[in-house]
């Protein structure tokens, strides 16, 4: 029952477009959220939070990141922007790929490992995929749209938040890859 009452909740509270497979998700802000940079200890409890990887084991942000910049995806299958968003996510992944200093992962929020799987290979979605079922990264980043970024530099820490993938978001990749490694 607590599982059905947070995914109400959440389907309540995105901004996905309304005219998805979904009729109560409520229609996107015409304003995106204001970029922000996060405090550490929300990267710390990001870091730490137990996900999926869509063949079932578990993992989490920190073994997925291994100290590389990193843009999170937060996304549902159910959500038209979020879907339109995967193509710009596979390209942007195509070409930080071949550096070797980023890495894009696409986190599906409150919903089964078996319907992300499903939807990903039906859409041949190849970025990294993890899936956080019962909304424990959503919940302690207090995140509760989709689609959302977030970037983490190299230390682990999110230097950015945003809504869905646009200039800001890009802007603060580029900014966290230009930042030098430093020493530990």
């Amino acid at each position: 029952m607590r599982h059905w009452l947070r995914l109400l909740s959440a389907a309540a509270l995105a901004s996905c477009a309304a005219e998805g497979p979904h009729p109560e998700a409520r229609t996107a802000s015409t304003a995106p959220p204001e970029p922000r940079v996060a405090p550490a200890s929300d990267a710390a409890r990001a870091a730490a939070i137990p996900l999926a990887t869509l063949a079932g084991e578990p993992t989490d942000l920190a073994r997925v990141a291994r100290g590389k910049v990193t843009l999170v995806a937060l996304w549902a299958t159910w959500c038209d922007a979020c879907a339109e968003e995967l193509g710009a996510l596979h390209r942007l992944d195509a070409r930080t790929r071949e550096g070797g200093d980023v890495v894009v992962v696409a986190i599906a929020v409150g919903e089964e490992r078996g319907a992300v799987e499903s939807f990903v290979r039906h859409h041949d979605v190849p970025a990294t995929q993890l899936v956080d079922e019962d909304f424990r990264l959503a919940d302690a980043l207090d995140q509760r749209r989709v689609p959302a970024t977030l970037i983490l530099d190299r230390r682990g820490r999110i230097v950015f938040r945003g809504g869905a993938l646009d200039g800001a978001a890009l802007a603060a990749l580029r900014a966290a890859i230009a930042d030098p490694p430093r020493a530990p």
